[in-house]
């Protein structure tokens, strides 16, 4: 039993990575975008709700996935 929990949780790690993957490469995008909006002087809220909202994200995943595995 306990080798097919670990072949079960062999398999769903590289999904997890990239999950977080996807979620830094959206947190990234967005701190850049908020960069060069700052730059050009736009202003608006549109660009930092984007950032705060991909790090509550990344945020939540890996709150969910420490319960999962513990």
């Amino acid at each position: 039993m306990s080798a097919q929990n670990f072949k079960n949780h062999i398999r769903l790690v590289p999904l997890q990575m990239l999950g977080y993957l996807a979620a830094l490469i959206a947190l990234g995008l967005a701190v850049m975008k908020f960069w060069r909006s700052y730059s050009t002087g736009v202003s608006g809220l549109l660009v930092p709700t984007i950032l705060l909202l991909n790090t509550f994200a990344i945020i939540t995943i890996k709150k969910n996935t420490v319960k999962i595995i513990a």
